[in-house]
């Protein structure tokens, strides 16, 4: 999956719990199909303005 970028305006909290809480509502709501490969950590880190490690920590939640 290349193509989903997550909704990170909503919520509160670090930036690493919105990336997880995001990844779990697209999951629940279809957008995401439960068992989907996720973008790399480096792409999704790019497309987002993050580093890689909070990518990699929202993942291992």
């Amino acid at each position: 999956m290349t193509n989903w970028l997550p909704d990170l305006s909503s919520g509160s909290g670090p930036l690493y719990q919105r990336l997880a809480d995001s990844i779990e509502s697209d999951i629940d709501k279809g957008v995401i199909d439960a068992g989907a490969k996720l973008p790399p950590q480096r792409d999704l880190a790019y497309d987002i303005g993050a580093t890689v490690g909070t990518v990699g920590r929202a993942y291992q939640l």
